[in-house]
């Protein structure tokens, strides 16, 4: 009877050892998948602050494109406005010179007619 008592518990025993090796097991796969879900976070917070990076420098290279087309503009408007000047100033040449052949003209008629 002794025995039979002693193989029992060692049957208990071994049952009870494998289902701790077999919770054992599980909690291992449970410890590695929690280890892969925070390694997959971690990646994906690397990702979200590249692509906040990528944002930020993004929107910095925006605002200078839209200085630089801004800066543009006013270089543009500054063009016209100078060659809207040089324009007026050589009508303003051009009629001063028509004057001032027109002047000699009436010179050498008044010349011309007291000569005579």
């Amino acid at each position: 009877e002794a025995k039979g008592a002693e193989a029992e518990q060692n049957r208990l025993n071994l049952e009870s050892c494998i289902a701790g090796k077999s919770k054992q097991a599980a909690l291992h796969a449970e410890i590695e998948g929690i280890g892969k879900e925070k390694e997959e976070g971690r990646k994906n917070v690397e990702q979200l602050f590249a692509a906040k990076s990528t944002k930020s420098d993004l929107l910095g290279d925006i605002r200078q494109i839209k200085d630089e087309k801004d800066q543009g503009t006013a270089n543009l408007e500054q063009l016209m406005s100078a060659r809207t000047t040089k324009s007026g100033a050589l009508a303003e040449i051009r009629q001063i010179k028509e004057e001032r052949d027109q002047g000699i003209k009436n010179i050498e008629a008044t010349l011309g007619a007291k000569k005579e």
